[in-house]
C-alpha cells in the first residue's frame, strides 16, 4: 500500500508527500484535498498547492480521470477563489474530449451539466470574463450528452442511471 498524500483525520493543508500522482486512488486523494481547501476558508491559503497537483494529474491522465481533475480544477477555481477565468483553458479541454465520448457514464453527464451551469452562472455573476456564447456552446454540448445517454440506455434497455 503507497502512503496517503495527507493524513485526513489531521490534514491541516499541508500536502506532506511530493510523490508522483499517477492512478485514480491518487486522484480521489487530491480531490478530498482540493475539496477541504475551496470550501474550508482556514485551508483557502492551499488551495493553489491542490490546484498544482490536480494540474499535474490532468495533464499526465486521459480521458475519463483527465476529464475529473478538469472539472474539479473549474470547480476550485469558481467556488475557492471565486473566479472561473483562469481555469478557462480547463472548462474547454474538458469539453473537447467531453464531446468525443459516445455513451457518457451518467456521473459525467452530470458533471458535464453542472459546469456548463456554473459557467453560464459565473458570467451572470461576474465571476467569468469569457462570452456567454462560449457558455451556451458548453451547455448545448451537455444536452447533446444528455441525449446520447438516454439513447444508448434505450437501445441497450439499461436505465440511465439517473433515477437508480
Amino acid at each position: 500500500m503507497t502512503a496517503a498524500l495527507f493524513d485526513l483525520d489531521s490534514y491541516t493543508g499541508g500536502i506532506v508527500s511530493d510523490r508522483t500522482i499517477s492512478n485514480y486512488s491518487d486522484f480521489v486523494e487530491v480531490k478530498r484535498g482540493l475539496r477541504k481547501a475551496t470550501f474550508n476558508p482556514d485551508l483557502n491559503p492551499h488551495l493553489g498547492s491542490w490546484l498544482s497537483l490536480m494540474e499535474e494529474l490532468a495533464k499526465s491522465q486521459e480521458d475519463q480521470i483527465q476529464r475529473r481533475a478538469l472539472y474539479e480544477i473549474a470547480v476550485a477555481q469558481l467556488r475557492g477563489r471565486g473566479s472561473l477565468d483562469s481555469a478557462e483553458w480547463a472548462v474547454e479541454q474538458y469539453f473537447v474530449s467531453f464531446a468525443t465520448v459516445s455513451d457518457p457514464l451518467p456521473s459525467e453527464v452530470e458533471d458535464a451539466t453542472l459546469l456548463a451551469s456554473y459557467s453560464k452562472g459565473a458570467i451572470v455573476q461576474g465571476e467569468y470574463g469569457g462570452a456567454i456564447e462560449k457558455a451556451e456552446a458548453w451547455a448545448d454540448l451537455a444536452r447533446t450528452a444528455i441525449d446520447r445517454s438516454l439513447a444508448g440506455a434505450s437501445a441497450t434497455g439499461r436505465g440511465s442511471g439517473c433515477y437508480s
